[in-house]
């Protein structure tokens, strides 16, 4: 714990980079993670930005949140979706190897107040697994974490 989310984060990222020896982040589209350096570039709405803080740290990929309600569709075939997503950044934009971690929030904040499913839990978990991959929970919706 920390006294802000984003010195949270930013602890976060480093601990998974040591632990891993890895440099790469995944985050989910719509989530806000902090303001400062490596947090600012993890979250995916731009406009929170000073243009004078640019350029902003690399190794941040964006992979889709499953948004059933925004895409229409059910829970399930939202979190397909979104694994689907996953799927093609590690295929396509950053090697699995290279991946420290899948960074995301459970309930999107600044997204809009949207929950994830377990359903997609249980299968991002399983992609993780697969290739050592931690994931980091950035939490604050729920007052926890």
């Amino acid at each position: 714990f920390d006294n802000t989310g984003t010195a949270g984060i930013e602890a976060a990222v480093k601990l998974v980079r040591q632990h891993t020896k890895r440099p790469n982040i995944i985050v989910l589209y719509g989530g806000m993670h902090g303001r400062s350096g490596m947090a600012s570039a993890m979250t995916t709405n731009h406009s929170i930005r000073n243009p004078l803080f640019y350029p902003l740290p690399s190794g941040v990929y964006t992979a889709p949140f499953p948004s059933a309600y925004r895409w229409g569709i059910s829970e399930e075939e939202a979190a397909d979706r979104a694994i689907e997503g996953l799927k093609d950044v590690l295929k396509g934009s950053v090697r699995p190897d290279q991946v420290a971690a899948l960074v995301f929030e459970p309930i999107l904040g600044e997204g809009g107040f949207v929950p994830a499913s377990a359903y997609y839990y249980k299968k991002a978990k399983e992609i993780c697994d697969q290739y050592g991959i931690l994931m980091v929970m950035d939490e604050i919706q729920s007052g926890y974490g």
